[in-house]
């Protein structure tokens, strides 16, 4: 929104950084890029583990379910020469458990009011992940 726009003609174009991409959505297809992920909040039972019917359980912001992976992005790998995944291989479906609960660091992809996805997704980069079950 706070961008640099340019008009030619009848077209616009802003001027955007490329680090603040998140992800690219065209006709169904969700592609994080720059080394985020997409996830889903996971409802659980407060303090516990136990599987129970959903309408007992609360959205746990210490927890998620990746749903979409961006690749690592390897300009800022080799540019800081360290590995920013800290060693985590995560795939789609895994249920993971964050450094920080959500509101500290992932904000939801997209308002409600404006939302073309069929879900309410958080982003990351993958280096805010602590682990994941297994």
């Amino acid at each position: 929104m706070h961008s640099k726009v340019i008009k030619v003609r009848d077209e616009e174009y802003r001027f955007i950084h490329y680090y603040k991409i998140i992800t690219k959505i065209s006709e169904n297809n969700i592609t994080p890029i720059n080394g985020n992920i997409l996830f889903t909040t996971l409802k659980l039972v407060p303090n516990t583990m136990l599987i129970i019917p959903d309408k007992f359980k609360i959205q746990d912001p210490r927890y998620g379910i990746v749903e979409y992976i961006s690749p690592a992005n390897e300009y800022y790998l080799k540019k800081e020469n360290k590995d920013l995944d800290k060693g985590i291989d995560i795939s789609v479906g895994d249920k993971i458990i964050f450094v920080k609960p959500l509101g500290m660091f992932a904000p939801i992809l997209e308002d409600k009011i404006h939302r073309v996805l069929d879900k309410e997704y958080y982003y990351c980069q993958r280096l805010r992940i602590s682990g994941k079950f297994v």
